[in-house]
């Protein structure tokens, strides 16, 4: 995921540098059929008017699709933001089938 504030690219990773963004996560919510976890990343962006990315992903019984949330605090106000997804290519990719759980 990048963050993108009036149009320069920040990524929302952490890379083990100095000043990159910094993880925190929890159970955001667990019921009979929902889960919903909270991924915050803290200090992305410019260093000057850092902003705190929250990433909220769920999944819900009977459903094969996973909602996400995301959304984006602090910051200077008035800069256009933009949220850009990313993909990355794995070079194996493995499928897992549990036949006895119905998968």
């Amino acid at each position: 995921m990048v963050l993108y504030v009036d149009g320069v690219a920040y990524p929302v990773r952490n890379e083990k540098e100095t000043g990159d963004p910094v993880f925190t996560a929890r159970l955001l919510k667990k019921t009979t059929d929902t889960v919903t976890l909270e991924f915050v990343a803290e200090n992305v962006g410019p260093a000057d008017s850092p902003y705190t990315v929250y990433i909220r992903p769920s999944a819900i019984a009977g459903r094969k699709d996973s909602p996400i949330e995301i959304f984006v605090e602090g910051g200077e106000r008035g800069r256009t933001l933009a949220i850009g997804l990313t993909l990355t290519t794995l070079g194996t990719e493995g499928f897992f089938c549990d036949r006895e759980a119905g998968g």
